[in-house]
């Protein structure tokens, strides 16, 4: 029976909020054992946004903490430095995301806990880096989603700019410290060395551009504008309203073109020169979307979807997440997980998108209560005895609670 990827690694887990959590979170779901540090008195700040709460649980927490032990610790006190230091002996993987300059003034910066154990990936995730102009400014998803430019061509062509429904600025850097992370590993399997990561959020949404800044460093283009859902350079390629919805249309190429205009009873358009190839079909794009708008009327935008899915054209229904989560191939892919958490019971939860040997769903352990695996990771990991362990509770440097 093949193990989890990895098994074995040890993460120390420093982060809260989003940006953080979601790295570690991945780590956990590949295998890693993940114990989350958080701070008295009341631990990571999204264990109370809400709602919704699920008896007294954060759904925001539950989301983002699953297979992931709780240890509530003051890292501010010397004592609980000292704990600290010694969870640093016994893990490979470190991660925070205070801002800048905080874990040197506790002196659990890179440079002091990779003296103490040269092994261990340290990974930085922050706004803007650990060096640069930026460094020490206050960084949210939605300020990183508007310096990064990513607002700027988000919206309709002729309406106000939005920002991304999903967190992008905060789950891009996630994925990227992620990705750091496991190529550290690796270079340590090689080198016996750890090293440190640093991974900033106006950086990963930057090289999320991709593409779409090529024009500037091929030419200087700067006039980039939104394109609502379509493409400049490709039509069909948009959202178009339903009867009861809208569905998209995205035609790469020109085979899809004719299928699409005999589905909808108008065959001889595929042949016609303002509409025949996809260069044309730009040059008369309001006339394209003029025909497809007056079309798709006609129909509800499941029964079109499923009618022209089945004729092989790359269309789809803008579903709802509800609508989206109902799908049964969310189900087949196991995408929607069901966790037995110890105060509220059975809940739902989105699956792992890393379909692999010895990743079983089935095996994922709930988001921790506050504190819930303090005393078990000072007594069973660190061979605290009891006496300790109870000198540092009533010290306030640890918090222990019922499992």
């Amino acid at each position: 029976m093949p193990v989890p990827p990895l098994r074995g690694v040890r993460v120390l887990d420093l982060t809260r909020m989003l940006a953080g959590p979601h790295c570690t979170l991945i780590l956990g779901d590949l295998g890693a054992e993940v114990i989350k540090v958080e701070a008295p008195p009341d631990g990571d700040f999204t264990r109370t946004i809400g709602p919704p709460f699920a008896a007294g649980e954060s759904g925001y927490f539950m989301s983002v903490n699953r297979n992931k032990q709780s240890l509530v610790l003051d890292l501010k006190q010397p004592a609980g430095r000292e704990v600290f230091f010694d969870l640093v002996d016994v893990c490979d993987v470190l991660v925070e995301n205070f801002r800048v300059g905080v874990t040197r003034r506790l002196g659990i910066d890179a440079e002091a806990v990779r003296a103490r154990n040269p092994r261990l990936v340290y990974c930085s995730i922050s706004g803007f880096g650990q060096h640069g102009p930026l460094r020490d400014f206050p960084a949210y998803d939605l300020s990183i989603q508007a310096l990064s430019g990513g607002m700027s061509i988000t919206g309709e062509p002729r309406g106000p700019l939005v920002k991304m429904g999903i967190p992008i600025g905060d789950l891009g850097a996630s994925l990227y410290g992620a990705i750091g992370i496991l190529a550290a590993l690796q270079a340590r399997s090689v080198s016996g060395e750890g090293r440190t990561v640093d991974v900033a959020m106006f950086d990963a949404n930057l090289a999320l551009l991709t593409y779409l800044a090529g024009p500037y460093f091929l030419d200087g283009e700067t006039n980039k504008r939104p394109e609502g859902t379509g493409h400049p350079n490709i039509v069909p390629y948009r959202m178009y309203p339903t009867r009861d919805g809208q569905i998209t249309v995205a035609f790469i190429g020109e085979g899809f073109w004719p299928i699409l205009c005999a589905a909808l009873g108008r065959p001889e358009l595929a042949d016609d020169p303002r509409f025949a190839t996809n260069a044309a079909r730009v040059a008369h794009r309001e006339e394209v979307d003029r025909f497809l708008e007056e079309a798709f009327a006609a129909y509800d935008a499941e029964e079109l979807a499923q009618t022209l899915l089945e004729r092989g054209l790359p269309v789809a229904k803008v579903n709802t997440i509800d609508e989206a989560l109902s799908l049964p191939h969310v189900a087949e892919r196991a995408m929607a997980i069901v966790l037995r958490h110890p105060r509220s019971g059975p809940i739902t939860a989105l699956g792992n998108p890393v379909k692999m040997a010895g990743i079983e769903e089935a095996d994922f352990a709930p988001p921790p209560l506050l504190g819930q695996h303090t005393r078990r990771i000072l007594g069973e990991l660190l061979h605290y005895d009891a006496a300790r362990i109870e000198e540092l509770e009533a010290g306030g440097v640890i918090r222990c609670a019922a499992s």
